[in-house]
């Protein structure tokens, strides 16, 4: 596996990348993260969606040029172009998928059986809990499969996982008066 993180560029929208390919020169990589719509370009030339998963560029005269796009956020993404690897994001480690459901497990644990009753704190739980729970996991989530230093990704996830039990706690402190 190939992986060419020279040349990388990174906004809140778009993921942006280059791949120098042997034989075939400058991939121009480009994905929008919230909708997940790929483009490739070549030389100023785009490449044809087959399917949901195959890019082809048809080349008169030489073989076309074909990328295939295998993986998601948790397995990692990896480019096949005509038989060759590159890695654009690697998978989420095992830690984050404990972190991530964090806020959900709190709401659904603890909100429902309130141990901490007799103390006069109360968290919220049920419905309105496991909606604000799964909604901070699934934030967790996305956060977890950024491309950031390890220590800035697990600073974030834990900073959502803080404000979502600050948000159950809050609630259910509201709730409890």
């Amino acid at each position: 596996m190939i992986f060419d993180d020279s040349k990388k560029e990174s906004s809140e929208v778009f993921m942006k990348r280059n791949i120098n390919v042997e034989g075939i020169g400058t991939i121009n990589v480009i994905r929008n993260e919230f909708t997940g719509q790929w483009n490739f370009e070549l030389d100023g030339r785009q490449f044809i969606k087959e399917t949901r998963t195959t890019f082809i560029l048809r080349n008169d005269g030489s073989d076309d040029i074909v990328i295939r796009i295998n993986g998601n956020i948790f397995s990692g993404v990896k480019l096949d172009i005509n038989n060759n690897q590159f890695v654009l994001s690697k998978p989420i480690a095992w830690y984050y998928y404990i972190l991530v459901f964090i806020p959900l497990i709190f709401a659904l644990a603890i909100g429902n059986t309130n141990p901490f009753a007799k103390s006069g704190i109360y968290f919220v739980g049920g419905a309105i809990g496991g909606g604000i729970g799964g909604f901070f996991t699934a934030l967790a989530l996305y956060a977890s499969a950024m491309e950031l230093k390890w220590y800035l990704k697990l600073l974030l996830v834990l900073f959502i996982c803080l404000v979502a039990i600050g948000i159950l706690f809050g609630i259910g402190m509201a709730i409890a008066k």
